[in-house]
């Protein structure tokens, strides 16, 4: 019997007895959801100055709702990186 440590946390049970008297080990799976580092195109960002522009322009982050919205326009780009890189651009970070 061989347990297996799932990625949401949890146990699996093997019940495959290929050797007898064999010690239970935990094995963990990887997730392959790790995204590659992408620079922001130009069109990315107008479309995060036409949305954002008064925000960014009186230094305050949006509403969550908003940030939501705009991720939908923009495919490959989840919310957490465009709330990072609107907060850059209120902090003048970037440019």
């Amino acid at each position: 019997m061989n347990l297996m440590l799932c990625g949401t946390g949890g146990i699996q049970q093997d019940d495959s007895d290929d050797v007898e008297n064999e010690e239970p080990t935990l094995t963990m799976k990887k997730s392959s959801t790790k995204r590659r580092r992408q620079r922001w195109s130009s069109e990315e960002r107008e479309t995060l100055y036409r949305a954002f522009g008064a925000d960014i322009t009186n230094r305050r982050m949006p509403p969550g709702w908003k940030i939501a919205e705009v991720a939908k326009k923009l495919p490959g780009r989840s919310v957490a990186q465009i709330r990072t890189q609107v907060n850059n651009y209120v902090k003048g970070k970037a440019h």
